[in-house]
């Protein structure tokens, strides 16, 4: 148990130094800290919270359907003077109205709840926008690192290379080693410096989609991932999250919202009705002593051509189709979730690999640089295990990232908080 302490140990201090220095810095950011920089700068997160008001706005408009509503007028008619009174040519006018809705056939009411519906549902929207910004900070952040590791790991392999050459200048002088030795180590370190720049370019093309995530220098240095690899629980346990997920608690509610515009044209078969009142300031009319008025207005639908049908029937088939809709999320959801943990599972198992490859190769290495230094060996064999033991560091750091990626988006398919990515 001892020595698998101190080879984790060993694995984890490998990582770390594959990470440039500057990402060690106190100033360097977690993956937490970056997704909050970029939920505040994201135009998307923006959008969809004044997407929110909207729909809050629109709530406040619904509820104005079971209030009375109050007006006041002002009018002033001048007509022909009759023979006949009573003879009132000026008839000045001033009144405030009120009406009051009784019943609408109770689409009053669904109307208020279709608009709550919508409310929480554009609230899942901007969870789920959350969400696949979450994706994208942590695709962008691992990418980061791991090409950051492959460039330390291809300096040093060129510093290696370049004290191999010294070595082999050394030994042609004085008649252990041919020039076509050398001539072969050159060749290598040229592709190795080619490779290197091509990461270096990618390197800079991810950091500019991390300025365009969060609005950062693209200098902003990454703090490393030191944290060991995730033991997860089995497939069934994550699959059952799925239906936490902020699409299906949306459609959920699009789909509720659509059952209640059901309602909202069933209520054109229903008599409305409604009560209003009127209070005369002033009215030069007769009987010009009235200073009120009250009465209730009914209206009965008889014929519209078929049009509450053809509503009602065009209502139901959307409700038919959001309630397909979510059905058909709910599976893609539990594809995605399967997916993850698949790649979860290859990842680690990959890494677990890649920790012996590594140690191995590092093992091979020193005995056949020993071997080379007494003549035993040739120096093509110790260069193909230069280029090995690299490989595999590489492969090491690249698989250890990809597995932390793999974490984050399982933890994210479950619906888990992106806010909470540093402790999940």
């Amino acid at each position: 148990m001892q020595c698998q302490g101190l080879q984790y140990a060993y694995i984890l201090s490998s990582l770390f130094y594959c990470v440039p220095s500057i990402a060690r810095a106190e100033a360097s950011l977690t993956l937490g800290q970056l997704f909050k920089k970029a939920s505040t700068y994201q135009a998307t997160i923006a959008i969809q919270e004044a997407q929110l008001q909207q729909k809050k706005a629109v709530y406040q408009e619904t509820l104005s359907g079971i209030l009375p509503s109050i007006s006041s007028s002002i009018g002033y008619t001048r007509q022909e003077q009759t023979p006949l009174p009573p003879n009132h040519t000026n008839q000045p006018s001033a009144k405030v109205t009120v009406t009051q809705p009784l019943f609408q056939g109770f689409a009053e009411y669904a109307t208020i709840r279709q608009a709550s519906y919508q409310i929480e549902a554009q609230k899942e929207n901007k969870n789920s926008a959350l969400k696949a910004l979450g994706n994208n900070v942590a695709q962008t952040y691992f990418s980061i690192l791991s090409l950051q590791g492959d460039i330390q790991n291809y300096e040093g392999q060129i510093r290696e290379y370049r004290a191999r050459i010294h070595e082999l200048r050394s030994r042609i002088r004085i008649g252990l080693s041919r020039l076509t030795e050398q001539l072969t180590v050159e060749a290598a370190l040229t592709s190795i410096e080619a490779t290197l720049e091509k990461t270096k370019g990618n390197l800079a093309a991810a950091r500019v989609n991390l300025v365009f995530l969060t609005g950062l220098d693209p200098s902003t240095s990454l703090a490393p991932v030191k944290s060991a690899p995730p033991t997860p629980a089995s497939l069934a346990t994550y699959l059952t999250q799925g239906d936490m997920r902020p699409e299906v608690k949306s459609a959920t509610f699009a789909m509720k919202s659509a059952q209640e515009q059901l309602t909202v044209y069933r209520a054109g078969h229903f008599p409305s009705v409604s009560a209003f009142g009127d209070y005369y300031i002033r009215q030069d009319t007769v009987p010009n002593n009235a200073r009120w008025d009250v009465g209730i207005s009914l209206t009965i639908p008889i014929y519209s051509g078929g049009m509450v049908t053809a509503k009602l029937e065009e209502a139901a088939s959307l409700y038919t189709q959001a309630e397909l809709a979510t059905t058909l999320l709910k599976e893609q959801i539990r594809q995605e979730i399967s997916t993850y943990y698949e790649a979860l599972e290859s990842h680690r198992k990959q890494y677990e690999k890649f920790q012996l490859a590594a140690e191995i190769n590092r093992k091979n290495l020193r005995a056949l640089q020993a071997e080379y230094r007494n003549g035993l060996i040739t120096n093509l064999e110790v260069l193909t295990a230069m280029t090995s033991y690299s490989d595999a560091k590489r492969q090491l750091l690249t698989s250890y990232h990809a597995m932390k990626l793999d974490e984050c988006n399982l933890y994210l398919a479950q619906g888990k908080d992106p806010f909470m990515l540093d402790v999940r």
